[in-house]
């Protein structure tokens, strides 16, 4: 298989800091980058491929930190995920949340943490895995499917058939998650990131994204831009730009990619 893959990263239109940060195929923003963001494109047929969002949270208590601390450890432990996902993913999230509380004691932010959606493909299989609201889609055979459950008051009550997804979507609550890297140790239920397997074709697409993008987004409106016939950069910058052009109000990132097989890439 072969991954077309593109990142855009912004800080949007109303923030004056971004806290959000990826790890993509080795790359990810240091501390004097996460302001300008990023626009980055990766072709590769490595069988084995890392992708992951993360979106600081705790707004003024170092939410750019964390993310920068859960990018810089994910990129550093690709291998050792890589040789077990299931098991290593959740190991790593217990692990880096625990450091990065731990970093905001130090720093007296007691609220600093990050979301994190990750999308390993490993030959012909992937998993999808979360915590907190930063989401992995697939698009296969023209319909959008969420392959994580965010960790969010909302979607707990959308689970519990009390609001759809897009009434969750607009919700007064909408912001709060449940569930992040950093939080209270005590607090960490177990397992303690939501992860799905699956198997890869060739034709599938794959994005991944802050809810920059998710919050302003309908389902309906990801999928008409995920079926069209664009390349994964120019269907990301499309996501990023619409983002900014409904408001903006978040930082905005989003990840996407195509796998195709190796032949088709060289006709």
């Amino acid at each position: 298989m072969m991954a077309e893959a593109s990142v855009v990263c912004s800080i949007g239109c109303v923030r004056g800091n971004n806290e959000d940060n990826f790890c993509f195929l080795g790359d990810y923003l240091l501390p004097n980058e996460v302001n300008d963001g990023a626009h980055i494109v990766h072709v590769t047929s490595d069988a084995c491929q890392l992708y992951a969002i993360l979106d600081g949270v705790g707004g003024a208590d170092s939410g750019e930190c964390a993310s920068g601390m859960a990018a810089k450890a994910l990129n550093v432990c690709q291998s050792q995920i890589f040789a077990d996902p299931e098991k290593e993913i959740e190991k790593f999230a217990d692990r880096v949340s625990r450091q990065i509380y731990q970093e905001g004691i130090r720093l007296k932010a007691r609220n600093m943490g990050t979301t994190m959606a990750i999308l390993c493909l490993k030959n012909s299989w992937i998993l999808a895995a979360n915590v907190g609201d930063s989401r992995v889609y697939r698009f296969r055979n023209g319909q959008l499917e969420l392959l994580t459950k965010d960790h969010s008051y909302v979607y707990q009550l959308y689970l519990a058939n009390k609001l759809t997804l897009e009434q969750a979507r607009k919700h007064r609550m909408n912001n709060v998650i449940t569930r992040y890297l950093g939080m209270d140790p005590e607090k960490m239920p177990s397992p303690f990131a939501y992860e799905l397997s699956s198997d890869v074709r060739s034709g599938d697409r794959f994005m991944l994204c802050s809810d920059g993008v998710s919050d302003l987004l309908s389902h309906e409106e990801l999928q008409k831009i995920m079926g069209r016939p664009h390349t994964a950069d120019q269907t990301a910058m499309e996501l990023v730009s619409l983002s900014l052009e409904l408001g903006g109000k978040d930082n905005t990132t989003c990840i996407v990619l195509d796998v195709k097989d190796n032949e088709e890439t060289v006709r």
